[in-house]
């Protein structure tokens, strides 16, 4: 059997290949994206809470997205999802701290993904390489970085934090 979970990862998102503005975007659409992103992070969240509770020790690390900080280009239903990944952290972090749980996310943009070859065009990559100053893609590992940093038993004072990993693009 397994033990109690000291550490959970919500990572699991979609993106939307179709969007094409909000005056287009069905009603259905908004829902999965924050059924997915945002009430998919809330029910993992749920679920482990009461063993790190009990333990008082936990790390909670989300993965969000910089659409979330700055609304983004992937339409309005992935910034409110990721947006809401980012407050709910935030507020549950302030909740959880007493209790030796600390609570961050992980706001990466422009990692070599299927997600980001899905939303965006082939012949608009080499543009976006521009505009990354590092000159490359993120790549899967740089966010596991970020994760096992704040996952480690010596980030007991980090919390309630967003580490944005996307090699100075935005900045």
């Amino acid at each position: 059997t397994l033990g109690a979970p000291d550490i959970l990862v919500a990572n699991a998102g979609i993106g939307d290949p179709d969007y094409r503005g909000a005056w287009n975007l069905e009603e259905e659409d908004w829902d999965r994206m924050i059924a997915v992103n945002l009430k998919g992070v809330y029910l993992a969240v749920r679920a482990v809470l009461p063993f790190m509770m009990e333990k008082r020790w936990g790390r909670i690390v989300a993965v969000a997205s910089t659409s979330g900080l700055t609304g983004g280009t992937s339409g309005i239903h992935y910034a409110a999802s990721k947006g809401g990944v980012i407050a709910l952290c935030k507020a549950l972090a302030r909740e959880c701290a007493p209790l030796g749980i600390t609570v961050n996310v992980v706001a990466p943009s422009k990692i070599d993904t299927d997600l980001l070859h899905a939303v965006t065009p082939e012949e608009h990559i080499p543009r976006l390489l521009a505009q990354i100053p590092v000159g490359r893609l993120g790549r899967p590992e740089d966010i596991a970085r970020a994760v096992l940093f704040f996952a480690a038993e010596e980030a007991d004072y980090l919390t309630g934090q967003v580490l944005v990993v996307s090699g100075g693009y935005g900045s």
